[in-house]
């Protein structure tokens, strides 16, 4: 078998056990809840919302083991899948862990108990990770090789490049460096959710056995680069670290010592019904994830058993809750290192959006707007005419008012920038920025600050409840009188995300929709009753028996006889 069959044997391989993984929670949850019927003939209702995304973040895995994707895309997608999952175990596992240490159970037939839904995550995400580093070892870092990119081990460093190193290392990172001693009386050091440490058992003569910890720099880029001979040549900043941490401990011995990261819980929500400030109380939330209960522990697999135990036992976890990983911690760092511009290594095809046919350029957008609807599918088609009319409106003399809803934004949001320039223009400017927009909220929070700044009208939506609409309403004094124009869409106003997610959005001056909108804001910002809608639905106030009435209509005419 040549080395090309050979690997894309293993490819098919890896896909098929992921495919299998990721099945799995769909599948289990039905039979879960089939065996819970005690032989009654119920069918399950419900699957589980935890299995089965799972089953989507296994989708994900599988682009990154496809092989016939560009390298530079597979390991994009490897590290998308990563960082997937970070989110998935800080808020859905922590979740159902809080539900089963609480007591809290489903008893009902058509679901399963919320204990055996976290056994099943916990078998699936640990399969799942054997795969994904599977895939990082014997496919795409093989095949990053080939294309002229490096990930050097220490062997592989040659002696210019050491001294580089070493001269980085004494300049730039030992300053930076702060170890961590751990006291047998004292309480267990802090580490952060998610940063990289070190845990070192250190022996000197004399002395019993000490153990510290020693935390990366975060603002530190994950890879180094060395030198182009022969490819582009990387190394890892924990490698560079760890071959001097005795630097940081003399007259110590270093007996051993293991890369280890902590997962925290960040499943918080703010009390918005009583809160005074719901800023505050977002602040609150972002205080309280950085220090949330440790609810998963990763470590490099050749680690002792004498540090995971010690690792395991201040953080209170349970040896299921342990990740042995058998290659670099976080792969997310994966996402950033593929837009590097000058890795040799082949990349996806360039696909830059298109310009939206019969769309004119300039301010003539208004006319054409008021003429006909325009149908947006981005990434495919420019989000461009979205931002153009942002920024006339907040230029154009004619305009009067903008209301838009913000749920995630871009961290230099042109959207935002359009709208302080509006408001600092004497427009009236209401925008709904949305603060549980979960880990986007301190971004959401510095942004409304920014905008009350320019004279905005910041309000923050209905108490309890999350406002996750994407619209955008313009009035505007026309030559017949006042115009109204609107965006609405599927996806955020963010300049960044609309050129990787697939989205619809639609331009339009329509008046039954525009009226509607109108309405909406009324009933989000204040104390309004939704009048009957003409073309829109809102939750909770209509939409689910909406959705329930279009899929029965949809029954009703597939099972209708032909005449």
């Amino acid at each position: 078998m040549t080395d090309g069959a050979r690997g894309a044997a293993e490819s098919a391989r890896s896909a098929a056990e992921t495919a299998r993984a990721a099945a799995d929670g769909a599948r289990g949850a039905a039979e879960s809840a089939r065996s819970a019927a005690d032989g009654a003939s119920a069918e399950p209702r419900y699957l589980s919302r935890a299995l089965t995304w799972l089953g989507f973040n296994g989708r994900v895995l599988e682009e990154a083991q496809d092989p016939t994707l560009p390298v530079l895309e597979r390991a994009r997608f490897l590290g998308i899948f990563s960082s997937n999952l970070d989110e998935f175990f800080m808020i859905r596992v922590a979740g159902l862990r809080e539900a089963v240490l609480a007591g809290v159970d489903r008893a009902a037939v058509e679901e399963e108990s919320t204990e055996a839904v976290l056994s099943q995550v916990g078998q699936r995400c640990h399969g799942l990770a054997r795969v994904a580093y599977a895939a990082y070892e014997r496919e795409i870092l093989p095949a990053f090789r080939e294309s002229g990119v490096h990930f050097l081990g220490d062997e592989e460093v040659l002696p210019k490049e050491r001294a580089f190193l070493d001269r980085l290392f004494a300049r730039e990172i030992l300053p930076i460096l702060t170890p961590a001693a751990v006291e047998p009386d004292l309480p267990f050091p802090h580490v952060t959710n998610f940063a990289l440490c070190f845990a070192v058992r250190l022996a000197r003569e004399g002395l019993d056995e000490r153990f510290a910890l020693v935390q990366l720099p975060r603002q530190y880029p994950r890879w180094i680069q060395v030198g182009s001979r022969g490819g582009s040549r990387f190394v890892l900043l924990e490698d560079v670290v760890r071959r001097h941490l005795a630097e940081l401990f003399p007259g110590h011995e270093i007996k051993d010592a293991s890369l280890f990261r902590v997962t925290r819980d960040a499943d918080f929500a703010t009390d918005d019904q009583e809160a005074e400030d719901l800023v505050d109380a977002v602040r609150n939330v972002l205080r309280q994830r950085r220090s949330g209960d440790p609810i998963r522990l990763e470590i490099e697999a050749p680690a002792s058993d004498e540090i995971t135990e010690r690792l395991v036992a201040a953080f209170q976890l349970e040896p299921s809750s342990v990740y042995r990983v058998s290659g670099p911690l976080d792969l997310k760092f994966l996402i950033e290192f593929t837009r590097v511009p000058s890795l040799p290594a082949p990349r996806a095809v360039s696909w830059p959006p298109q310009a939206v046919p019969n769309l004119p350029p300039g301010d003539a957008i208004w006319e054409a707007i008021a003429e006909r609807d325009f149908l947006l599918f981005h990434p495919y088609e420019s989000f461009e005419p979205v931002l153009r009319l942002l920024r006339l409106a907040s230029e154009d003399p004619a305009v009067l008012a903008i209301k838009q809803v913000l749920y995630r934004t871009a961290s230099n949001s042109e959207v935002v920038r359009a709208l302080e320039r509006a408001a600092e223009n004497g427009k009236q400017v209401a925008a709904l920025v949305e603060l549980q927009a979960r880990f986007d909220e301190e971004r959401n929070a510095n942004w409304a600050r920014r905008l009350e700044d320019a004279g905005a009208q910041v309000l923050y939506g209905l108490a309890g409840l999350k406002t996750h609409a994407k619209a955008l309403l313009i009035v505007r004094r026309g030559p017949g009188g006042i115009e109204r124009y609107a965006h609405v869409g599927t996806g955020n106003y963010n300049e960044r995300t609309v050129l990787d997610y697939s989205d619809l959005s639609l331009l339009t001056s329509n008046e039954d929709l525009c009226a509607d909108l109108t309405a909406f804001f009324n009933v989000v910002t204040g104390y309004s009753e939704p009048l009957p809608w003409r073309m829109i639905s809102m939750a909770p106030l209509g939409l689910r028996s909406r959705f329930l009435s279009l899929i029965r209509r949809e029954m009703e005419k597939s099972t209708t006889e032909e005449p």
